[in-house]
């Protein structure tokens, strides 16, 4: 490097490459990922066979130490000394022996399940050695030479198996390409299944569109036959009809008014009779509840008010007998109050007038139905609002399904993300992957 080169890599660091990404296709990551770990997977193969070979020798070895150990003679000299290492080694015996027979390698040995093997051999050695500590060590006490080798053949099991590991941690790649191919598996079906609620959006979408080119028809039709001579004679009972609602809600009103000064002290009369301060009998009881939940209902069953009256009477009665509680004042008002509605002709000033009004309802009714440009704005205001309720649907639906394909198009980023993340740990270099 010259002068130059040398100050300006003092000041401003030697110029590095930015490493480029290997560009793939989403249909070339299988293959791709397949060649970057053949080699790894030859590898392996070589290793796992020289690794699996050896665990099985050293297997062998061990089932021959144990026959050794269980064939060997005390020297003796101390009775209950040789009782406890008897002991010992009969269980160290069956200790040993069931964890050799835990430690055979699968059949047959491919490098998915030797991983596994390996992963729970070093489990078990590290786990099952120290749990039998206590019976080796005093086993040990008389039988030296043959816990020696024991112990010699087991350390050599466990650096096999650790080599192993190490083996298998360094070629990874091999155990990749299940994930990956499980990935490829998900994009492809998020991606159908983003694209079918995409078209089921556009269906949706198209059939709104129908369905308000037939609203739009509708309605038309409908303006033209409002607007035709032969529909005067609809929009003159359609007048009568107005006014005999309104009339009928006048009505409605001055009964409300009616009672709107007498509703506290018939309340507190409910409330009188449930506590059994004042009697009332169960007929007029029950009418008093349903004065107060729905006053027209009640007025509608007792034509002439009789039940009406006698229930006020009550009222009437217990608020001067002092049996319902009002300040002076107040009790003032409401007995005048009881008094006017006691004299009140609940007949022709409630029942005779609503039936009236409703009489006149009915008739217009009738002659609305029957009246053929009636049936015809029936028919298509029936047809309109069935075809509303179908366009509301149908623009549900097609918010539903954009909806839909919204999360699955997030979903399909997403594992796009762990898929290069992936490919680019089975090629040891970045990867960029086009859909």
């Amino acid at each position: 490097m010259g002068f130059w080169e040398k100050l300006l890599a003092l000041f401003f660091g030697k110029g590095k490459k930015s490493e480029k990404a290997v560009q793939l296709r989403l249909s070339e990551v299988e293959c791709f990922c397949a060649k970057h770990a053949e080699k790894s997977r030859e590898e392996l193969l070589r290793v796992s066979a020289g690794k699996t070979a050896e665990i099985k020798h050293l297997l062998s070895e061990l089932h021959s130490a144990l026959d050794a150990l269980e064939e060997a003679e005390s020297a003796g000299g101390n009775k209950r000394r040789d009782q406890i290492v008897e002991t010992a080694r009969q269980n160290t015996l069956r200790q040993l022996g069931v964890l050799v027979e835990r430690l055979q390698p699968p059949q047959p040995a491919g490098i998915a399940k030797m991983r596994e093997y390996c992963d729970e051999g070093i489990v078990l050695l590290n786990k099952g050695i120290p749990m039998f500590g206590k019976n080796i060590a005093y086993t040990s006490v008389s039988f030296k030479g043959e816990i020696k080798r024991l112990g010699e053949s087991f350390n050599e099991l466990q650096r096999c198996l650790g080599e192993l590991r190490r083996a298998f941690a360094e070629h990874n790649s091999v155990f990749l390409l299940e994930k990956v191919s499980g990935l490829l598996q998900e994009i492809a079906t998020a991606e159908e299944k983003a694209n079918a609620a995409m078209r089921d959006s556009e269906i949706a979408s198209t059939d709104a569109q129908r369905l308000q080119e037939k609203i739009a028809a509708k309605e038309s039709a409908l303006r033209e036959l409002r607007e035709g001579s032969e529909f005067k004679g609809i929009a003159a009972l359609e007048e009568q009809k107005a006014v005999l609602a309104r009339q009928k809600q006048d009505a409605k009103t001055e009964v409300l008014n009616l009672f709107a000064n007498i509703e506290k002290p018939l309340h507190r009369m409910e409330k009188a009779v449930a506590g059994r301060k004042v009697f009332l009998d169960k007929r007029h009881a029950e009418f008093l509840g349903q004065l107060l939940l729905n006053p027209f209902a009640a007025l509608k069953g007792d034509p002439k008010g009789e039940t009406m009256k006698a229930v006020l009477k009550a009222t009437l009665g217990a608020v001067e007998s002092g049996a319902i509680e009002l300040k002076e004042k107040e009790r003032e008002k409401r007995v005048a109050a009881l008094r006017e509605l006691l004299g009140f002709d609940f007949f022709s000033g409630v029942f005779w007038r609503f039936n009236e009004i409703d009489a006149g309802l009915v008739a217009v009714e009738k002659k609305l139905a029957e009246h053929p440009m009636g049936k015809k704005e029936s028919k298509l205001l029936a047809e309109i609002n069935d075809l509303l309720g179908l366009l509301e649907g149908k623009k549900s639906l097609a918010v539903e399904w954009k909806a839909a394909f919204e999360r699955l198009l997030g979903s399909q980023r997403g594992l796009h993300s762990q898929l290069e993340s992936l490919v680019s740990e089975v090629a040891g270099a970045k990867v960029s992957i086009k859909p």
